[in-house]
């Protein structure tokens, strides 16, 4: 009789004791998953937030782009019809030289691009962060692909400073001697001066040439622009 209820005090022990061993797997398991929860939730918010400030800087930088490309096509034509004048291709009346001048073609649109979150997405690691493989590749992309641009259109700074040394130096010149002359008036006498002198002239035509090119490079950094945003924009769309 004594054994009998030992065993049955052993059996109930050991129920015990499973059942409290059962509540503690339970528990670890149940604070693992809370925890690996909340991580996942942090990662979620971590890769919204890069992702809501990467498409801030992509609309800034696609309304610049925009911009910029309205007024370089803007001067890139005044200044192709200046070049014609100068070079004899073209006769023009002091009235569409004025006219041209106001499209203001001795100056440039200079994009800074934002491209610091990117920036730092990458240099901290935190890359990984962006779940969606084909988005991580873009970002990446995107950023190598506007550094070659911009990198283009420093390229381009250097025939720019060429041709405007030049012309400062008769534009000086030209101060020097009258004075009372307005902007636009200097201007016309320092393209009539240079249709005299042949070097200038060879740069103004690679100028010319080289401003569609220009153009062309931040058309290019505005549709990669585009399309980052749009990916965003889906990213987000479809969770």
């Amino acid at each position: 009789m004594s054994s009998e209820i030992d065993r049955r005090r052993l059996v109930e022990s050991s129920k015990r004791v499973a059942f409290e061993l059962l509540i503690i797997i339970v528990g670890v398991l149940a604070a693992l998953a809370v925890d690996s929860w909340k991580k996942s939730k942090s990662l979620r918010i971590s890769e919204a937030q890069h992702l809501s400030q990467i498409l801030v800087d992509a609309k800034v930088n696609a309304d610049q782009l925009a911009s910029g490309i309205e007024e370089e096509s803007k001067r890139t034509r005044a200044f192709a019809q200046i070049v014609r004048v100068a070079t004899g291709r073209k006769e023009s009346s002091r009235d569409s030289l004025r006219s041209w001048l106001e499209d203001d073609p001795f100056s440039y649109s200079d994009p800074r691009l934002r491209l610091g979150s990117i920036e730092a997405l990458i240099s901290a690691g935190d890359l990984r962060l962006i779940s969606d493989q084909q988005l991580r590749s873009e970002i990446v992309g995107y950023l190598g692909r506007v550094k070659m641009d911009l990198e283009e259109l420093n390229r381009w700074l250097d025939i720019y400073v060429q041709v405007f040394g030049a012309l400062d130096l008769q534009d000086a010149e030209i101060r020097l001697r009258s004075p009372g002359l307005q902007q636009w008036e200097r201007d016309i006498k320092v393209i009539e001066k240079a249709s005299e002198d042949s070097e200038v002239l060879s740069l103004l035509l690679n100028f010319s040439n080289n401003a569609f090119n220009r153009t062309s490079y931040m058309e290019s950094m505005l549709e990669a622009t585009i399309q980052l945003s749009q990916s965003i924009e889906d990213n987000s769309n479809s969770r």
